[in-house]
């Protein structure tokens, strides 16, 4: 759930810096023409930044999500080994392709 609340933030932050693109980029070109580079620099380091940290919050909610789905399925931690069998077919374009992993389940959740 809470990586839908984050996935709808991401959505939105690109919709608001894809509306905002335009001046803020004006905004960029003032500062170079007048040669202040400090400037310049903090204004492309904090978006860098703050996206980076929005995508690395997005993939440890995913991890979390995963982590407790798996501990509901099968009633308590688990470790799953290395699958004994993997197979991946990505397609000749997006979404046309499936992946199985084949997997040796350990004896307390048997």
């Amino acid at each position: 759930m809470l990586a839908t609340y984050l996935a709808f933030a991401v959505v939105a932050a690109f919709v608001t810096g894809a509306l905002l693109m335009i001046p803020y980029l004006v905004w960029i070109i003032v500062y170079v023409v007048k040669r202040e580079w400090g400037a310049v620099a903090i204004q492309v380091l904090v978006p860098v930044v703050a996206y980076a940290a929005l995508f690395l919050a997005f993939d440890r909610v995913q991890l979390a999500e995963s982590w407790a789905y798996h501990c509901r399925v099968f009633g308590g931690r688990v470790a799953l080994d290395r699958p004994l069998y993997s197979y991946s077919d990505f397609g000749g374009f997006p979404a046309n392709g499936y992946s199985i992993d084949v997997l040796d389940l350990p004896p307390d959740i048997r």
